[in-house]
């Protein structure tokens, strides 16, 4: 966030690809607007991270995803 706010560290952040340049562009001109999301928040951690329980439920609920039955471990054979 602080490199896209600051035009200073241009000079520092050469190596950055071009569509970062264009994002802090896009910022710079009021089109787009950033945020700070805290990890707990971060909605792509479902898809990404390994989470808890209750940090899963919580990111699947804030998608509106619906919860099934668990899956049996012996695979439902009935055979366990």
């Amino acid at each position: 966030m602080y490199i896209a706010e600051n035009p200073i560290f241009h000079e520092r952040t050469k190596h950055l690809r071009i569509d970062c340049h264009y994002t802090k562009d896009k910022i710079l001109e009021g089109f787009l607007q950033i945020a700070y999301v805290p990890s707990k928040e971060q909605l792509a951690n479902l898809m990404t991270k390994p989470l808890g329980e209750l940090q899963h439920n919580l990111l699947s609920s804030r998608l509106g995803l619906v919860g099934s039955p668990p899956i049996p471990a012996c695979g439902g054979g009935g055979g366990c």
